[in-house]
């Protein structure tokens, strides 16, 4: 049996064989995209009820979030975190969110220029550039409008139908949390609990 499979390898056409190998690398990598989107969810955390607004403690590690009602007013020291760069950080999450938009669209293309993709593929792959880039353009306009309340730097991204902003701020009280998630939902159309902020300085 095994000897069969190895004479039909041997037998494809190097096409064939390329074909397949990129299929199998497709494959590894939307394996490994469903396992770090789910690994970010589970850190981000999710807020605890309506109305509420997470502002995340870290940043990669799990020591959970905490959760700020619009009731409270005092400053929330505990919502924002100290990097060694603020500049490097901002830089580096942009990086990373264009790389990650990158290799997707790339990937997309490949299905549409390909000869063995069925309209079914290039029909989707069309569709998932379009919402990428309308994505894209929602979470510039987000940045837009936070960035107008006064922050120096402000980064969002919009993955798991969550929506993750991140301000620089040493401080972020229940009042401003609240404002900015407002803008968030009347921006990008999602609910509150799906909003996640947190300071960084």
């Amino acid at each position: 049996m095994k000897f069969d499979i190895m004479e039909k390898i041997k037998n494809m056409s190097m096409r064939t064989k390329r074909l397949i190998a990129l299929a199998v690398c497709l494959v590894l990598l939307a394996v490994a995209v469903v396992q770090n989107a789910g690994t970010q969810s589970a850190q981000a955390g999710k807020p605890a009820g309506e109305g509420n607004v997470n502002v995340n403690t870290d940043i990669g590690e799990d020591d959970g979030s905490e959760v700020v009602s619009e009731g409270e007013i005092e400053n929330i020291g505990s919502g924002v975190i100290k990097v060694d760069d603020k500049e490097e950080y901002f830089a580096t999450v942009r990086l990373n969110k264009l790389n990650q938009r990158s290799e997707a669209e790339e990937s997309c293309n490949e299905i549409i220029g390909s000869e063995t993709s069925g309209e079914n593929s290039v029909a989707e792959a069309v569709a998932k550039i379009e919402s990428l880039r309308e994505i894209t353009q929602i979470e510039e306009n987000l940045e837009t409008n936070i960035t107008a309340r006064g922050y120096d730097d402000v980064f969002v991204i919009i993955e798991n139908e969550c929506v993750y902003i991140t301000v620089s701020a040493e401080s972020l009280d229940a009042n401003e949390a609240s404002a900015i998630a407002v803008s968030a939902c009347d921006i990008t159309g999602c609910e509150m609990d799906d909003i996640v902020l947190k300071g960084v300085y």
